[in-house]
């Protein structure tokens, strides 16, 4: 809980490394890392982040992507599969929609302008490979045509997509799939 004398603000300008500051009233910093308040001052809307919920929850929907993915349309299980991944979707952007539509507009600002934010799951990959690292962590990366085809001026006439990953939870471009550049990612 925040002591109400305490005043906690984000010191970047933009939502792609956020941190929260705490300056108490005799201006001493603190800063706190597991769990984010986000102020949109323009809204006054308030976030609150748990970066490690938000890797864990969209984990949970990559394995339920990929079981889906491994299964015939004819499968007797596909239907409910397909259910329980929809119904996780859901939950995933009631807890975390607005957040990332301001990640993903200022991603779309500086790399995609043309192109309008969508639905956080709009960027999530149908299909993701998981690869062990050599610290034993689940890594995943994805498959050529995965993701969100978008516009960018930088890149006229090429297929320019933009993915979102979890493990760090990162979005992801790459140009003809290939050339993959991190352009937002939880630090």
């Amino acid at each position: 809980m925040f002591s109400p004398r305490t005043v906690h603000f984000i010191d970047s300008k933009s939502p792609s490394y956020p941190r929260l500051v705490s300056v108490d009233k005799r201006n001493r910093v603190d800063y706190l890392h597991s769990t984010i308040l986000f102020e949109s001052f323009a809204e006054q809307t308030f976030y609150s982040m748990d970066f490690k919920q938000l890797n864990s929850d969209l984990v949970g929907l990559v394995v339920k992507r990929n079981l889906l993915a491994a299964l015939d349309y004819n499968d007797d299980a596909y239907d409910q599969v397909e259910e329980n991944l929809h119904d996780s979707e859901d939950d995933f952007l009631e807890k975390y929609e607005d957040y990332l539509e301001e990640v993903l507009q200022a991603v779309h600002d500086e790399y995609c302008p043309e192109t309008d934010v969508l639905l956080p799951i709009a960027y999530l990959a149908k299909k993701y490979i998981e690869k062990i690292d050599t610290n034993g962590n689940i890594a995943y990366g994805v498959g050529p045509n995965e993701g969100l085809l978008v516009e960018s001026e930088q890149y006229p006439n090429r297929s320019v997509r933009l993915i979102l990953l979890p493990s760090p939870v990162r979005l992801i471009m790459t140009v003809d799939n290939a050339n993959a550049k991190v352009v937002w990612e939880v630090k």
